[in-house]
Parts: C-alpha cells; structure tokens; sequence
C-alpha cells in the first residue's frame, strides 16, 4: 500500500522535457510557400529546369517529400509519446482486463488509454514511485489510477464528491475537496503528473471563484448550464490562473498538466477552460503540447512546467 507523504528521495525523479525528446517542429503544419520550396531546392543542390512544365514538377516533387517528412515527425512524435495507434490498442486492452470487462463491452475506462499510454511512454515505460493525480476522478478514474498503481505509481483522486468504489482497493489515496484547494495537499515540486479528463472545466459552483448567487447543476433528462452562463467572466479568468500558478507549484520541474475530453461538445461558448485559453498557462511557466489522436479521434492537450519560467521553488518557499 502506499505511503501518505511523499518521500523526498523519491521526488528527485526527472522528467524529460518534451521539447527535447520530440522531433523539431513535430506539430507544424504541412503547408510551404515558395520561399521555403525554393530554400529546399537549394538546399539539396537540385539544378532548377528551364521550362515551367518541368519547373512545376519539381516544385511538385519537393512539397510532397516535404510533408512525407513532416508526416513521418508527426508519426515519430505519436510514437515517443506513446499516442500511435498500436500501444493506444495495447494500452486500451491492458485497462479493459484490469476493469474487468471484456473487450467487447463499452467500457468508458477504454477513453483513458491515451492519458495512461502517454505517462508510461514518457517516463520511459516505468511508472515505480511517480506521484499521479487526477481530478474528478469518479469511478472509472479510480479504476485508470488503479491501473497505474498497478504499474508503480503512486496514485491520487481528488474530486469533491466520493466515489461508490472504494479507492484504497486500488491502490488510490483519494482526497474530497473543490479542486481549486489542490495546492493545500501537496508539497511544493511533489507532483510528476496531473491530470483532467471527462470534468467540467469550470469554476464549481458556489466556491471561491464563483461570485453570483448561481444554482446547482441539474444532471438529469437535461444539463442546465444556467449557472455558467451567469458566472463573470472575471471569476473563470481569476480560477484559471489560480489553477494554473497552482500546478506549477507542486509539479516537479517538467512536470506535467494534461487534459483530455474535457466537457467536449457539452461546455456552452464562453466557459471554456485551459483548451481555448493557453495563455493563462504560457504566461505562468508552461510549454503547450497538442496531440491529435487518431485511435478514437481524441485530442490530448499537455502543458508541460517549465522549470526556468513563472515562479519557483524558491520563490513558493519565500511566499510570494
């Protein structure tokens, strides 16, 4: 079973910087225009032909090795990340069996595959003594951090409500409260990673961010979102850079922020949170990753801390 503090030997695991361990411009667009071809032609010490038919052909022939090789990075940098579509399969089959469903079966855990795939790949396929937090676990994030517990990992759910299974079974330290008190939990620079995944992303209701007199969320036939459309704007900026200053300071240096399928297609315009406004982050010491996904047309969205950026350890310990 684990352990309720964080050790300090444990927490002097690196984490590599994504920067680095990714392909050059991995996630940059295919597309050229002529200065860029006519760089590349020169580049390769290609003798430009005369007539424009065979100009054209050239031209042709250049762009499309030009994005083969922008395709094959992309691929490459799915592949380091753990996001191609063979270990998403490998990954997607490993928590359906510790769930204990079958692979037929629908099975909601099966959408936390790249989330788990990614944190193994990216500490290099061991997990022992990673400190992991997800928020708003629910059941099927006890069930994925279980998985990962499974793996070596020391596994948090922070949620304000409890879930119906028991989190200890898993393995899983679960603690109730409003995730904007996060930072009241952890030790500055304990965390490898958090993350968010099928959560409102959203100031709750009714706590320090939230200053109109709004109601409850009704889940039921329907999703009233009354209250967020009543919420200012000011209080969902104000929860934003709170959340962000408060990742950045009980993550380790590099640590990692992730988000996926958050309320994608439910959140009214206007509410988004950290998918639309990475600002908030770059400006607080983060470097942003996005990662289209194949395998389930799923977006996973990191943000990565900078060590050198926003404020630090440091600076925490003085209390600023």
């Amino acid at each position: 079973m684990h352990k309720e503090e964080l050790s300090q030997k444990e927490n002097v695991l690196s984490i590599p910087d994504l920067g680095k361990l990714l392909p050059a411009n991995w996630n940059q667009h295919p597309s050229y225009d002529s200065v860029e071809i006519d760089a590349e032609i020169r580049k390769r010490g290609i003798e430009v032909p005369t007539t424009n038919l065979q100009q054209n052909r050239l031209i042709d022939k250049v762009v499309e090795e030009m994005r083969g090789f922008q395709n094959w990075r992309k691929k490459e940098a799915l592949r380091i990340s753990g996001l191609d579509i063979e270990s998403l399969k490998v990954t997607e089959s490993e928590l359906m069996r510790y769930s204990g469903l079958d692979a037929g079966e629908f099975n909601a855990i099966s959408a936390y595959a790249p989330i788990t795939s990614f944190l193994t790949a990216i500490f290099n396929g061991s997990l022992e003594a990673r400190n992991i937090v997800e928020i708003g676990t629910g059941n099927d994030g006890i069930y994925a951090l279980g998985y990962l517990a499974s793996k070596g990992a020391r596994t948090y759910g922070f949620d304000n409500t409890k879930p119906s299974i028991k989190p200890r079974k898993h393995d899983v330290i679960f603690k109730k409260d409003r995730w904007e008190h996060i930072g009241k939990h952890f030790d500055i620079e304990s965390i490898d990673a958090i993350y968010v995944h099928f959560m409102e992303q959203f100031p709750q209701t009714g706590g320090p961010f939230d200053n109109v007199n709004t109601k409850k969320f009704k889940y039921k036939d329907n999703i009233d979102f009354k209250a967020l459309y009543d919420m200012r704007r000011a209080d969902r900026m104000a929860f934003e850079k709170h959340i962000a200053e408060d990742m950045h300071k009980i993550l380790k240096p590099y640590g990692l922020f992730l988000i996926s399928n958050v309320s994608e297609g439910v959140t009214p315009p206007g509410t988004e949170f950290t998918l639309n406004s990475p600002q908030r982050f770059a400006d607080t010491g983060y470097a942003r990753y996005v990662f289209m996904i194949e395998h389930g047309n799923q977006r996973l969205e990191v943000m990565q801390k900078d060590p050198k950026s926003g404020l630090l350890a440091k600076d925490y310990a003085k209390g600023k």
